[in-house]
């Protein structure tokens, strides 16, 4: 409830129907000027907020095509309006880009949040991708590490990767100066690689660097063109 009760102030808020000043809240302040001051549409925000109303529930994710959906609305539209923000183009021109990498990153951050959301008796992984693994839910809530487990991440991450690198290919096409909406996908991409080997034991090992590291990677992906 208390979820709830959050996603729709920030309804009321992006629709203009908030009761009250939003100026108290710094962050809604800004995003507000942001969205004035660049011709920001609501509706890609809206998006986020249904797509993250999921979160809030233990409902099971149906199959890849329903986790691309979740992805898109709540990664992949943010990224295409930043892009568009710092570029002066149409979001359409980063349409592919930002797609395949809100899909990476959206599996990533899966991945790396497994002991959270396994903890709470969620289940974010693709149904049908269990099922060919012959993986059950149970077993995530019993944090067994068990083959089928590990299998089912490890084909997981291999989707993230395969739209992270279709992801570089749609990059090759764009602006430099949209680089930095496209930085977190450089850890996503060493998160994929790593979850190999950490898909035979993911409770006990975080797939996460420690701060000082991603900080490092990511200076380092900044020097380069695609960053990812």
């Amino acid at each position: 409830m208390p979820g709830e009760i959050r996603l729709q102030w920030w309804r009321d808020t992006l629709s203009g129907t908030a009761h009250g000043s939003v100026e108290a809240n710094p962050l809604a302040s800004s995003l507000l000027q942001a969205m004035k001051a660049h011709n920001v549409p609501a509706e890609p925000l809206l998006a986020v907020l249904d797509a993250r109303t999921f979160d809030l529930y233990d409902d099971a994710m149906p199959s890849t095509g329903d986790f691309e959906g979740y992805a898109g609305e709540a990664w992949s539209g943010p990224m295409a309006l930043a892009a568009s923000v710092l570029s002066g183009e149409s979001p359409a021109r980063f349409a592919d880009l930002a797609g395949h990498g809100g899909v990476a990153l959206t599996v990533a951050r899966t991945l790396a949040a497994l002991p959270l959301w396994a903890g709470r008796g969620q289940c974010l992984l693709p149904a049908d991708l269990m099922r060919t693994h012959r993986l059950k839910r149970e077993v995530l809530q019993e944090r067994k590490a068990i083959a089928e487990l590990s299998a089912t991440l490890r084909a997981f991450a291999a989707y993230g990767l395969d739209h992270i690198n279709k992801a570089r290919i749609a990059a090759r096409d764009v602006e430099s100066a949209t680089n930095p909406i496209w930085l977190p996908l450089a850890l996503a991409r060493w998160m994929l690689e790593d979850a190999d080997r950490w898909a035979s034991n993911p409770f006990d090992r975080q797939l996460t660097a420690p701060k000082w590291r991603r900080l490092y990677r990511l200076w380092r992906a900044s020097k380069r063109t695609p960053v990812f």
